[in-house]
């Protein structure tokens, strides 16, 4: 068997030095119709999709989340999440303070505009392990378990470092056949679209068009039409007062009864019910 050895560079000379301070740590499993209401925090909160599926609302903006998904919550941000009532949400959550990255204000973890929930890709076995292991040494709190909980906490952040530094907006490229597919929807979400007249329009099989599209941005083409279509929905009722069957017929849907039954399931609220809270809470 060959010895290899590997001589490390100090890590002081990379400027990162993290001692942050886990306040808790959670999971979320079992449980199809759990929901997190809006609320924000003064710390930094990640949440990691372990399995199952769900959404998430993050500063008024609708997320799909899939297993994989890291949601990064800076502090002041407000947000909601709800499990998927049929593939119900395995999520595992922590709250840290105290710690600062080079160029980011204290317990600041995501770059301003940048988009909250980061799929992790090829480093998501390793997650899995990291995750468990944090819920583990919290759970049972052996002797030693803080230090070991901070020392997990450093290595969450550092790869999630690493992952956004691999996906960063400038660098993260879509093949040209999915910016073509993710263009169209954008520009014609209002229309009636499906799987077999995008495949006609983008003259690209169906199979192949699901595959590479989910491949690459992380869902379905139509699973991303709807939640283009809702996310629109919830700024038009938030910000007119549109009839709730204009503002069905604005995103695409000529049945309102239908948009509402879609509507509700992602955001698990009717319309209606959605534009009252929005109301109230301004």
């Amino acid at each position: 068997m060959p010895h290899n050895q590997y001589m490390i560079e100090n890590s002081k000379k990379a400027n990162l030095q993290l001692e942050p301070e886990l306040i808790y740590t959670g999971r979320v499993c079992d449980a199809p119709h759990w929901f997190n209401v809006k609320h924000s925090h003064d710390f930094c909160e990640i949440l990691y999709v372990s399995g199952g599926a769900g959404s998430a609302i993050v500063d008024g903006k609708n997320y799909e989340l899939h297993p994989g998904d890291l949601v990064i919550l800076n502090p002041g941000i407000s947000h909601e999440e709800r499990s998927d009532e049929e593939n119900p949400l395995v999520l595992i959550f922590l709250g840290i303070r105290d710690f600062t990255l080079p160029g980011f204000p204290p317990c600041h973890l995501l770059e301003k505009n940048r988009e909250p929930v980061i799929p992790c890709g090829e480093y998501r076995y390793r997650m899995d392990v990291y995750f468990e292991e944090l819920l583990l040494e919290s759970s049972n709190q052996v002797r030693y378990y803080q230090q070991i909980t901070r020392s997990l906490v450093s290595a969450i952040l550092v790869l999630i470092m690493r992952i956004m530094c691999i996906n960063t907006p400038g660098e993260t490229v879509l093949s040209e056949e999915c910016s073509r597919i993710k263009q169209y929807l954008d520009q014609n979400y209002t229309s009636p679209i499906t799987l077999d007249s995008l495949s006609e329009t983008v003259y690209i099989s169906k199979h192949y068009l699901s595959h590479m599209f989910k491949e690459q941005t992380g869902t379905s083409p139509i699973k991303y039409l709807t939640s283009r279509r809702i996310s629109k929905a919830c700024e038009l009722l938030t910000t007119t007062t549109m009839p709730i069957s204009e503002v069905s017929k604005s995103v695409g849907y000529e049945n309102p009864l239908y948009f509402s039954q879609v509507f509700k399931k992602l955001q698990g609220v009717s319309p209606a019910e959605y534009r009252a809270n929005k109301t109230t809470s301004h």
